[in-house]
């Protein structure tokens, strides 16, 4: 495990597939006992997301010259929407008196 960390380059994700394989030898294939190895697991690390700024998302609104193009564009940044929510959109699911669109499907 030390080799794995120091000496090459691999991700978390295959440290702690490297860390399983060796429980698994020893539990299932060598027929020892579960036992409790004291091995640190690495942890992902946590990634900030890129976020534009008001000023960045208004030069890409503007620059768009087809209306139907800015009006998917607006609707997805107003509204939160993935690309799928948004291909599933009908017109019947906008209501403009409320100002409201309903997304079917949604995550949240």
């Amino acid at each position: 495990m030390i080799h794995l960390v120091e000496d090459t380059v691999v991700s978390e994700s295959y440290q702690n597939q490297a860390i399983n394989v060796i429980k698994f030898h020893f539990e299932k294939v060598v027929g020892g006992e579960r036992n409790f190895y004291n091995i640190d697991r690495p942890f992902k690390p946590k990634k900030i997301p890129i976020v534009l700024s008001e000023e960045g998302v208004k030069r890409i609104i503007h620059s768009i010259d087809n209306i139907k193009h800015r009006c998917i564009v607006l609707l997805i940044y107003s509204g939160g929407l993935r690309i799928s929510e948004l291909i599933n959109l009908k017109i019947a699911d906008i209501d403009s008196k409320r100002m409201m669109i309903h997304i079917k499907g949604a995550k949240g």
